[in-house]
C-alpha cells in the first residue's frame, strides 16, 4: 500500500503524533446500464464516448498520478483517444487496447480527461446487409501519488452494425437504446 503520513494532534496542551493511511481514490458514478447502438450507414468509422458521468475523487486531496482505460474485448482496429486536450500535466499512450494516461493532476483534471476518452472502430467490421453484433467492455482505473489505486470500473457497450446506402435525401441514422 502507500506510504504512512505523519498528522499532528493538539491534546490540550501536549502535541501527538499519529500515523494516518493514505486513501485510495475513488471511481464512481459510471453509468450502469449497457448501452446499444445501431449504426446504418454506409461503411464508415464508429466514434463513441465511453462515459458522461464518471467521477474520480480522492478524500485525502492527493493528486492523481496515471491511469487506465482498457478495451476488455479488444480487438485489431479498436483504438481509444483523449478528446480534451485542455487540461495540462496529463499525457496520453495508447497500444492495443490500453490507454495510458501519466502525470500528476488533480482529481477533477483526471475526471475530465476520462469522460472525453471515445471509443474508435474503422470499417473492418465489414458492414452487411444482415446486422452483426459486438460487445465491449470498458475498463476505468486511477492511482494517486501514493501508489493508492482506485477499484477499477467497468462500461459495457453493444454495438450493432448494419450496411444501407445513405443519400442526401434518405441519410443514415444512429439511435440508442
Amino acid at each position: 500500500m502507500g506510504t504512512m503520513r505523519a498528522a499532528l494532534i493538539l491534546l490540550g496542551l501536549g502535541l501527538a503524533l499519529r500515523e494516518v493511511t493514505p486513501a485510495a481514490p475513488v471511481l464512481g458514478a459510471l453509468e450502469s446500464f449497457n448501452r446499444h447502438f445501431s449504426y446504418y450507414e454506409t461503411p464508415n468509422e464508429i466514434a463513441l464516448t465511453i462515459t458522461d458521468t464518471l467521477t474520480v475523487t480522492d478524500a485525502d486531496g492527493d493528486n492523481i498520478n496515471g491511469g487506465t482505460v482498457v478495451v476488455a474485448t479488444y480487438e485489431a482496429g479498436d483504438t481509444l483517444v483523449v478528446t480534451d486536450t485542455t487540461v495540462s500535466g496529463v499525457t496520453n499512450t495508447y497500444s492495443a487496447g490500453t490507454l495510458t494516461l501519466s502525470g500528476s493532476a488533480n482529481a477533477a483534471d483526471y475526471q475530465t480527461v476520462l469522460r472525453s476518452v471515445k471509443y474508435f472502430r474503422p470499417d473492418t467490421w465489414g458492414f452487411e446487409d444482415n446486422p452483426n453484433t459486438h460487445s465491449k467492455t470498458f475498463t476505468f482505473e486511477v492511482t494517486d501519488v501514493n501508489a493508492e489505486t482506485a477499484t477499477s470500473v467497468n462500461r459495457q457497450f453493444t454495438i450493432e452494425t448494419a450496411y444501407f446506402i445513405c443519400t442526401d435525401v434518405d441519410p443514415c441514422t444512429r439511435t440508442l437504446n
